[in-house]
Protein backbone atom coordinates (compact mmCIF):
# COMPACT_ATOMS: atom_id res chain seq x y z
CA UNK A 1 0.00 0.00 0.00
CA UNK A 2 1.69 3.12 -1.04
CA UNK A 3 1.52 6.39 1.39
CA UNK A 4 -1.64 7.92 -1.08
CA UNK A 5 -3.22 4.83 -0.61
CA UNK A 6 -2.68 4.77 2.82
CA UNK A 7 -4.00 8.27 3.66
CA UNK A 8 -7.04 7.96 1.63
CA UNK A 9 -8.15 4.72 3.83
CA UNK A 10 -7.30 6.96 7.02
CA UNK A 11 -9.46 10.30 5.63
CA UNK A 12 -12.07 8.83 3.75
CA UNK A 13 -12.30 5.02 4.67
CA UNK A 14 -15.86 4.71 2.63
CA UNK A 15 -14.17 5.19 -0.67
CA UNK A 16 -13.43 2.27 -2.21
CA UNK A 17 -10.28 2.40 -5.04
CA UNK A 18 -10.09 0.47 -8.06
CA UNK A 19 -8.31 0.08 -11.29
CA UNK A 20 -9.96 0.29 -14.41
CA UNK A 21 -8.60 0.12 -18.27
CA UNK A 22 -8.41 3.71 -18.03
CA UNK A 23 -6.94 4.32 -14.56
CA UNK A 24 -8.63 4.33 -11.22
CA UNK A 25 -12.51 4.61 -9.75
CA UNK A 26 -12.93 6.04 -6.60
CA UNK A 27 -16.76 5.09 -5.67
CA UNK A 28 -18.58 5.28 -1.89
CA UNK A 29 -19.74 8.18 0.37
CA UNK A 30 -18.31 11.11 2.10
CA UNK A 31 -19.38 12.45 5.09
CA UNK A 32 -19.80 16.42 4.76
CA UNK A 33 -21.65 18.30 7.94
CA UNK A 34 -22.85 14.96 9.39
CA UNK A 35 -25.02 14.24 5.91
CA UNK A 36 -23.46 11.07 3.60
CA UNK A 37 -22.53 12.29 -0.07
CA UNK A 38 -22.35 9.42 -2.80
CA UNK A 39 -19.15 9.78 -4.68
CA UNK A 40 -17.75 8.32 -7.88
CA UNK A 41 -15.38 9.73 -8.98
CA UNK A 42 -12.70 8.73 -12.25
CA UNK A 43 -8.77 9.18 -13.07
CA UNK A 44 -7.94 8.68 -16.52
CA UNK A 45 -5.81 10.31 -19.17
CA UNK A 46 -4.32 12.30 -16.28
CA UNK A 47 -7.14 14.15 -15.08
CA UNK A 48 -9.64 13.52 -12.09
CA UNK A 49 -13.32 13.72 -12.85
CA UNK A 50 -16.46 13.41 -11.19
CA UNK A 51 -18.76 11.05 -12.68
CA UNK A 52 -21.34 10.57 -10.68
CA UNK A 53 -22.46 12.93 -7.55
CA UNK A 54 -25.76 11.49 -7.06
CA UNK A 55 -28.30 14.23 -5.21
CA UNK A 56 -25.30 16.64 -5.97
CA UNK A 57 -25.57 16.32 -9.44
CA UNK A 58 -26.47 19.94 -10.12
CA UNK A 59 -23.09 20.91 -9.36
CA UNK A 60 -20.67 17.88 -10.86
CA UNK A 61 -19.96 20.24 -13.84
CA UNK A 62 -18.92 22.89 -11.88
CA UNK A 63 -16.73 20.87 -9.73
CA UNK A 64 -15.01 19.42 -12.84
CA UNK A 65 -14.09 22.79 -14.17
CA UNK A 66 -12.89 24.10 -11.31
CA UNK A 67 -10.29 20.77 -10.25
CA UNK A 68 -9.88 20.95 -14.23
CA UNK A 69 -8.13 24.15 -13.51
CA UNK A 70 -5.79 22.87 -10.91
CA UNK A 71 -2.65 21.10 -10.84
CA UNK A 72 -0.71 18.33 -9.34
CA UNK A 73 -4.14 16.89 -7.52
CA UNK A 74 -3.94 13.66 -5.95
CA UNK A 75 -7.22 11.88 -5.38
CA UNK A 76 -6.97 12.81 -1.63
CA UNK A 77 -6.72 16.78 -2.22
CA UNK A 78 -9.44 15.86 -5.13
CA UNK A 79 -11.88 14.70 -2.36
CA UNK A 80 -10.71 17.00 -0.08
CA UNK A 81 -11.81 19.99 -2.45
CA UNK A 82 -15.49 18.29 -2.84
CA UNK A 83 -15.68 17.75 1.24
CA UNK A 84 -14.82 21.36 1.48
CA UNK A 85 -16.98 22.76 -1.27
CA UNK A 86 -19.76 21.16 -0.32
CA UNK A 87 -19.30 22.30 3.34
CA UNK A 88 -19.32 25.89 2.08
CA UNK A 89 -22.32 25.61 0.17
CA UNK A 90 -23.85 24.92 3.56
CA UNK A 91 -22.25 27.43 5.50
CA UNK A 92 -23.60 29.82 2.78
CA UNK A 93 -27.14 28.52 2.39
CA UNK A 94 -26.25 26.56 -0.26
CA UNK A 95 -27.28 23.42 1.02
CA UNK A 96 -30.60 24.70 -0.56
CA UNK A 97 -29.19 22.12 -3.59
CA UNK A 98 -29.20 19.36 -1.30
CA UNK A 99 -32.70 20.07 -0.17
CA UNK A 100 -34.39 20.64 -3.57
CA UNK A 101 -33.05 16.97 -4.47
CA UNK A 102 -34.72 16.02 -1.22
CA UNK A 103 -38.12 17.71 -2.03
CA UNK A 104 -38.10 16.67 -5.92
CA UNK A 105 -38.12 13.08 -4.83
CA UNK A 106 -40.72 13.40 -2.27
CA UNK A 107 -42.77 15.07 -4.46
CA UNK A 108 -42.77 12.69 -6.88
CA UNK A 109 -43.27 9.79 -4.51
CA UNK A 110 -46.28 11.67 -3.61
CA UNK A 111 -48.28 12.36 -5.92
CA UNK A 112 -47.47 8.89 -7.41
CA UNK A 113 -48.46 7.55 -3.71
CA UNK A 114 -51.83 9.28 -4.29
CA UNK A 115 -52.59 7.96 -7.91
CA UNK A 116 -52.13 4.42 -6.29
CA UNK A 117 -53.98 5.27 -3.05
CA UNK A 118 -57.47 6.38 -3.96
CA UNK A 119 -59.64 5.40 -0.82
CA UNK A 120 -57.93 7.16 2.13
CA UNK A 121 -59.53 9.33 4.17
CA UNK A 122 -56.75 11.24 4.86
CA UNK A 123 -53.53 11.86 2.80
CA UNK A 124 -51.52 15.27 3.79
CA UNK A 125 -48.05 16.65 2.51
CA UNK A 126 -47.15 19.65 4.81
CA UNK A 127 -45.72 22.47 3.34
CA UNK A 128 -42.32 22.20 4.30
CA UNK A 129 -42.08 18.52 2.28
CA UNK A 130 -41.33 17.00 5.63
CA UNK A 131 -44.05 15.10 7.17
CA UNK A 132 -47.32 12.82 5.29
CA UNK A 133 -50.12 12.70 7.28
CA UNK A 134 -52.19 9.56 6.17
CA UNK A 135 -55.52 7.77 7.21
CA UNK A 136 -57.46 5.25 6.41
CA UNK A 137 -59.69 2.63 7.56
CA UNK A 138 -59.71 -1.24 7.34
CA UNK A 139 -62.02 -3.67 6.01
CA UNK A 140 -63.64 -3.69 9.43
CA UNK A 141 -63.98 -0.06 9.19
CA UNK A 142 -61.14 0.42 11.79
CA UNK A 143 -59.17 3.69 11.79
CA UNK A 144 -55.71 4.20 10.98
CA UNK A 145 -53.66 7.35 10.79
CA UNK A 146 -49.82 7.62 10.60
CA UNK A 147 -47.50 10.11 10.06
CA UNK A 148 -44.46 9.60 7.77
CA UNK A 149 -41.32 11.71 8.16
CA UNK A 150 -38.71 12.67 5.47
CA UNK A 151 -35.26 11.96 7.30
CA UNK A 152 -32.98 13.94 5.58
CA UNK A 153 -30.31 12.62 7.12
CA UNK A 154 -30.40 9.48 4.68
CA UNK A 155 -29.32 9.40 1.21
CA UNK A 156 -31.77 6.63 -0.30
CA UNK A 157 -34.12 5.19 2.25
CA UNK A 158 -35.75 9.05 3.56
CA UNK A 159 -39.20 7.83 4.40
CA UNK A 160 -39.91 6.80 8.03
CA UNK A 161 -43.10 5.62 9.68
CA UNK A 162 -42.64 8.07 12.65
CA UNK A 163 -46.65 7.88 14.36
CA UNK A 164 -48.96 4.81 14.50
CA UNK A 165 -51.37 3.33 16.68
CA UNK A 166 -49.98 -0.60 16.67
CA UNK A 167 -48.37 -2.75 18.70
CA UNK A 168 -46.00 -2.82 15.70
CA UNK A 169 -42.74 -4.24 14.80
CA UNK A 170 -39.83 -2.13 13.66
CA UNK A 171 -40.19 -1.25 10.08
CA UNK A 172 -37.17 -0.02 8.35
CA UNK A 173 -36.72 3.23 6.47
CA UNK A 174 -37.62 3.19 2.48
CA UNK A 175 -36.33 4.90 -0.65
CA UNK A 176 -40.43 4.06 -1.54
CA UNK A 177 -43.43 5.71 -0.28
CA UNK A 178 -45.38 3.20 -1.80
CA UNK A 179 -43.75 0.34 -0.48
CA UNK A 180 -43.30 1.97 3.10
CA UNK A 181 -46.93 2.13 3.14
CA UNK A 182 -47.74 -1.28 1.62
CA UNK A 183 -45.43 -2.51 5.05
CA UNK A 184 -47.85 -0.76 7.17
CA UNK A 185 -51.29 -2.39 5.76
CA UNK A 186 -49.29 -5.74 5.77
CA UNK A 187 -48.96 -5.15 9.40
CA UNK A 188 -52.14 -4.04 9.88
CA UNK A 189 -53.73 -7.28 7.92
CA UNK A 190 -51.80 -9.57 10.29
CA UNK A 191 -53.31 -7.91 13.48
CA UNK A 192 -57.01 -8.23 12.21
CA UNK A 193 -57.27 -11.32 15.44
CA UNK A 194 -55.86 -8.82 17.98
CA UNK A 195 -58.16 -6.03 17.39
CA UNK A 196 -60.84 -8.34 17.20
CA UNK A 197 -59.95 -9.87 20.50
CA UNK A 198 -59.65 -6.59 22.14
CA UNK A 199 -62.56 -4.73 21.05
CA UNK A 200 -64.29 -7.74 22.27
CA UNK A 201 -62.81 -7.59 25.93
CA UNK A 202 -63.94 -3.28 25.53
CA UNK A 203 -67.10 -4.87 24.60
CA UNK A 204 -68.09 -6.90 27.06
CA UNK A 205 -65.73 -6.23 30.48
CA UNK A 206 -65.72 -3.70 32.48
CA UNK A 207 -61.87 -2.63 32.01
CA UNK A 208 -59.77 -0.49 34.51
CA UNK A 209 -56.60 0.02 32.52
CA UNK A 210 -55.70 1.47 30.08
CA UNK A 211 -58.24 4.50 30.54
CA UNK A 212 -58.87 5.14 26.73
CA UNK A 213 -57.21 2.06 25.26
CA UNK A 214 -55.47 2.59 22.33
CA UNK A 215 -54.69 -0.57 19.24
CA UNK A 216 -51.01 -0.20 20.47
CA UNK A 217 -51.93 -1.45 24.02
CA UNK A 218 -51.56 -5.14 23.91
CA UNK A 219 -52.98 -5.61 27.40
CA UNK A 220 -56.23 -5.09 29.90
CA UNK A 221 -56.35 -5.48 33.37
CA UNK A 222 -60.71 -5.99 34.38
CA UNK A 223 -62.55 -5.85 37.16
CA UNK A 224 -63.46 -8.98 38.79
CA UNK A 225 -65.20 -7.58 41.81
CA UNK A 226 -64.17 -7.65 45.53
CA UNK A 227 -61.25 -5.41 44.68
CA UNK A 228 -59.83 -8.16 42.56
CA UNK A 229 -58.33 -7.71 39.23
CA UNK A 230 -56.86 -9.43 36.72
CA UNK A 231 -54.05 -8.13 33.91
CA UNK A 232 -54.85 -10.34 30.63
CA UNK A 233 -51.50 -9.39 28.40
CA UNK A 234 -51.42 -11.14 24.66
CA UNK A 235 -48.93 -11.57 21.88
CA UNK A 236 -50.25 -9.34 18.90
CA UNK A 237 -48.73 -11.56 16.19
CA UNK A 238 -50.09 -14.62 17.37
CA UNK A 239 -53.36 -14.31 19.04
CA UNK A 240 -53.59 -18.00 19.83
CA UNK A 241 -50.55 -18.09 21.96
CA UNK A 242 -52.48 -18.80 26.14
CA UNK A 243 -51.44 -14.91 27.22
CA UNK A 244 -50.01 -13.84 30.01
CA UNK A 245 -52.24 -13.07 33.26
CA UNK A 246 -51.95 -11.56 36.90
CA UNK A 247 -54.31 -11.32 39.01
CA UNK A 248 -54.16 -8.12 41.69
CA UNK A 249 -56.39 -8.02 44.76
CA UNK A 250 -56.92 -9.73 48.46
CA UNK A 251 -54.57 -12.71 48.64
CA UNK A 252 -57.59 -14.67 49.85
CA UNK A 253 -59.57 -13.65 46.90
CA UNK A 254 -56.59 -14.07 44.25
CA UNK A 255 -55.59 -17.59 45.59
CA UNK A 256 -58.62 -18.25 44.19
CA UNK A 257 -58.54 -17.46 41.11
CA UNK A 258 -55.27 -18.29 40.96
CA UNK A 259 -55.65 -22.23 41.62
CA UNK A 260 -58.59 -22.16 38.86
CA UNK A 261 -56.47 -20.70 36.60
CA UNK A 262 -53.25 -23.55 37.26
CA UNK A 263 -56.02 -26.33 36.84
CA UNK A 264 -56.97 -25.68 33.55
CA UNK A 265 -53.75 -24.03 32.10
CA UNK A 266 -53.27 -27.11 30.15
CA UNK A 267 -56.68 -26.82 28.59
CA UNK A 268 -55.99 -24.56 26.02
CA UNK A 269 -56.28 -24.85 22.43
CA UNK A 270 -54.38 -22.86 20.16
CA UNK A 271 -57.05 -23.87 17.28
CA UNK A 272 -59.85 -22.66 19.50
CA UNK A 273 -61.43 -18.70 19.60
CA UNK A 274 -59.19 -16.88 22.02
CA UNK A 275 -61.81 -15.28 23.89
CA UNK A 276 -63.50 -18.82 24.80
CA UNK A 277 -60.28 -20.45 25.57
CA UNK A 278 -59.64 -17.21 27.75
CA UNK A 279 -63.29 -17.41 29.48
CA UNK A 280 -62.24 -21.37 30.01
CA UNK A 281 -58.38 -21.26 31.76
CA UNK A 282 -60.31 -18.36 34.05
CA UNK A 283 -62.75 -20.71 35.23
CA UNK A 284 -66.44 -20.39 36.61
CA UNK A 285 -65.38 -18.20 39.25
CA UNK A 286 -64.26 -15.87 36.94
CA UNK A 287 -67.18 -13.06 35.97
CA UNK A 288 -65.28 -10.17 34.80
CA UNK A 289 -66.11 -10.71 31.05
CA UNK A 290 -68.59 -12.62 31.36
CA UNK A 291 -71.31 -10.41 33.08
CA UNK A 292 -69.40 -7.39 34.98
CA UNK A 293 -70.32 -4.61 32.58
CA UNK A 294 -68.70 -1.33 32.31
Amino acid sequence: MTEIDLDLLLNYPLIKKQRTTEGFSYTGVVEVNNVDYKVKLKYRKNKFIFHDLDKLNSIKNELNKEIGEKKDLSELKVLDYFRDYVKSLANNGGILINKSYLYRKVLMEYIEFTKFYLNLTKCQLSDDFMKIFISMQDENKREHSIVISIDDSEVNNIFKLEKYDLPIKPIKNNSNLTVLFDQFLATVEVLKPYFDFMEHLDNTAWILDPVEPKKCHNYRRIYLGENTSVTVRVDAYNIKLRPEILFLGPERIVEIYRDNLNSNLDTWDENGDPYTQLLKILGENYCGVSYVIK
